[in-house]
């Protein structure tokens, strides 16, 4: 019996392939993550790149666009958190009245406000786009924007704010935007 299984053994051993050196995990190629730029002029530029898209949208009235780049990023770190515009500065009123304040919490609400100022006849025009050198520690871009906003009846509104972004993901998470 034991010559059988020693024969046994034999014949399975000799018709397995030969045995291939061991593999460490750094020597296997990974599949390229893309990561955000790191530094200040391409994440500016990419910044541009994703707020043209959204002032685009407004400019064209197209809702699927702006459904597209106002929502979250890639990244667990980059669940959406806010659009707001206000006409006010946080200290009170602007000489251009008493102003207000809209903010949305939800992604599908700040689609819906950022709509609504482009069925009112809003025009935008984006002005100037800064971002710092990166990571943010939500892994996207954070960057400085001023925009006109040329308002149905002709007055334009110089506008700044900040927002925070996924260039990977063309979205926005965050938007501030205020009178300047």
């Amino acid at each position: 019996m034991l010559v059988f299984v020693t024969l046994l053994y034999a014949a399975c051993a000799a018709s397995l392939p030969p045995a291939s050196p061991s593999v460490s995990r750094a020597a296997v190629a990974s599949p390229s993550v893309p990561s955000e730029p790191s530094d200040a002029t391409s994440r500016s530029a990419c910044a541009t790149r994703v707020l043209t898209l959204l002032v685009d949208a407004i400019n064209a009235r197209d809702v699927m666009v702006i459904g597209r780049v106002i929502g979250p990023g890639p990244s667990l770190s980059q669940a959406f958190q806010w659009v707001s515009m206000s006409t006010s500065s946080e200290a009170g009123p602007t000489l251009r009245g008493p102003g207000s304040n809209e903010v949305d919490y939800s992604a599908e609400g700040a689609r819906r406000l950022l709509f609504r100022h482009a069925e009112q006849g809003e025009r935008w025009t984006l002005a100037t786009v800064r971002a710092g050198e990166g990571p943010s520690w939500h892994g996207g871009v954070d960057a400085e924007l001023h925009l006109e906003r040329r308002l149905a009846d002709g007055r334009v509104i110089k506008t700044g704010g900040k927002t925070a972004l996924s260039c990977i993901g063309s979205a926005i998470y965050v938007l501030s935007l205020g009178d300047e």
